[in-house]
């Protein structure tokens, strides 16, 4: 259904080393982390609702950020978009793996969003 999981190319700098420092997430990175948590008790309308918001969050951060991490790291946070788009609009998504992507995800984003200010 999934791709492997991106963590370890996004994850790696230039040099082949770790590019991201483990921070706390900010307001909007909590947020949402939130609207998954409550993926669960929503209605499947809700939910793809909910999803979608999540991925089109998840869309912004990645270009914001996209300059500093290099296209083939953006291509494969787009490509995991990609899946998480798909599963969001399903008529029967798969809570529990959108949600462990989705998270996965903004934990990667949440160190760069922070250390570029925004």
């Amino acid at each position: 259904m999934y791709p492997s999981n991106p963590t370890p190319e996004l994850l790696r700098g230039r040099a082949g080393t770790a590019a991201i420092a483990p921070h706390l997430p900010s307001g909007r990175f909590s947020v949402a982390r939130e609207m998954l948590s409550t993926l669960e008790t929503l209605t499947n309308a809700g939910r793809r609702h909910c999803m979608a918001k999540v991925v089109v969050f998840i869309e912004g951060q990645v270009a914001l950020v996209a300059p500093e991490v290099g296209e083939s790291r953006c291509d494969a946070a787009m490509a995991c978009l990609e899946q998480l788009k798909r599963e969001s609009s399903r008529p029967l998504p798969d809570v529990t793996t959108f949600r462990s992507r989705a998270d996965d995800l903004i934990g990667l984003l949440a160190p760069l969003g922070a250390s570029t200010g925004r």
